[in-house]
């Protein structure tokens, strides 16, 4: 998850969806991403709360890197491969976008746990 306002940019650790074959081991649901209350803090730029008029926009968007298995190997087939980079990661791709406006928040006024709703990039 990736956060933007100002020019600053902040995000969280990377995040992972459970494979299926999980659930035979672990109780986990394949289709939903536990975030485990993380936590991302977005620095406001300096008189962000100044001008009554315009107040800066947060860009959240959610990003995807799909990854690819590495095919398993017998010793000698890694040994073979030493010193060789392995397969290139794929490029971050944004899966979904919001916009937060704060308009109406005051400065000490401290929301947790609030909802964002995201649309598809």
């Amino acid at each position: 998850i990736v956060a933007k306002c100002n020019g600053v940019t902040a995000s969280t650790v990377a995040l992972h969806r459970p494979k299926e074959i999980w659930a035979q081991v672990i109780p986990v649901d394949p289709n939903c991403i536990d975030f485990q209350g993380t936590k991302l803090f977005l620095p406001l730029p300096p008189g962000a709360w100044c001008a009554d008029d315009v107040r800066p926009e947060i860009e959240i968007f959610i990003m995807r890197c799909p990854q690819n298995e590495e095919m398993t190997r017998t010793f000698a087939e890694l040994k073979s491969h030493d010193g060789k980079s392995g397969p290139a990661s794929a490029a971050l791709e944004r899966v979904y976008h919001a916009t937060v406006l704060l308009d109406g928040m005051l400065v000490d006024e401290v929301r947790t746990g609030t909802r964002i709703l995201v649309s598809r990039s």
